[in-house]
């Protein structure tokens, strides 16, 4: 199943995200982690999304530089090798975006 998100509703996207607002779903926690140890804390905030009906997931990345459509596919492929979910992977170059705090 195909999702199109257009590049208006990234832009409305600011610093951080509301994750208490996101179905989460069972694994949208680990995906989060694997995705900030893939990235090497090169990312502002990260939230993985349950897709409603679906076993499948969204991962909204925020970082502080452009990454290409294959680094979306590599971070997919990662999380998929270890929790066997898949998960589409979208990567935004935030302007006001700082390194994530852990």
């Amino acid at each position: 199943m195909k999702y199109i998100i257009t590049e208006q509703q990234l832009e409305t996207t600011i610093k951080k995200f509301k994750k208490d607002d996101a179905d989460r779903g069972e694994l949208g926690r680990a995906m989060e982690e694997l995705v900030i140890s893939y990235m090497d804390g090169n990312l502002c905030d990260v939230v993985g999304i349950k897709v409603p009906k679906s076993l499948d997931y969204i991962v909204l990345v925020l970082t502080p530089k452009y990454y290409g459509y294959e680094t979306e596919i590599k971070i997919a492929r990662h999380i998929n090798n270890y929790l066997g979910a898949n998960a589409m992977v979208l990567l935004k170059k935030s302007q006001n975006c700082d390194k994530i705090d852990e």
